[in-house]
């Protein structure tokens, strides 16, 4: 589920793991645990999911370069 403008605001003031991770735009989430987002800092895979609980960048998983990688890798069962 990709987030509306409003809902990733409110979002990066409500979910701990954007505290955690400074840097992490979260967009989105499976429904679940896992939100997916985009870090900045990354060299390659800035675009990616990690656990809603995660306790920093380390737990971040990357999906791709872009935005549609990241959702290709997702269609793909990654």
């Amino acid at each position: 589920m990709i987030w509306s403008a409003e809902q990733i605001a409110r979002e990066a003031d409500e979910q701990e793991v954007t505290r955690a991770t400074p840097g992490l735009l979260l967009f989105g989430t499976d429904g679940g645990a896992e939100g997916y987002g985009y870090l900045p800092r990354m060299q390659r895979g800035r675009y990616g999911r990690i656990s809603l609980m995660a306790a920093g960048a380390h737990e971040f998983e990357s999906l791709g370069d872009s935005l549609e990688e990241l959702i290709t890798g997702l269609a793909q069962g990654r």
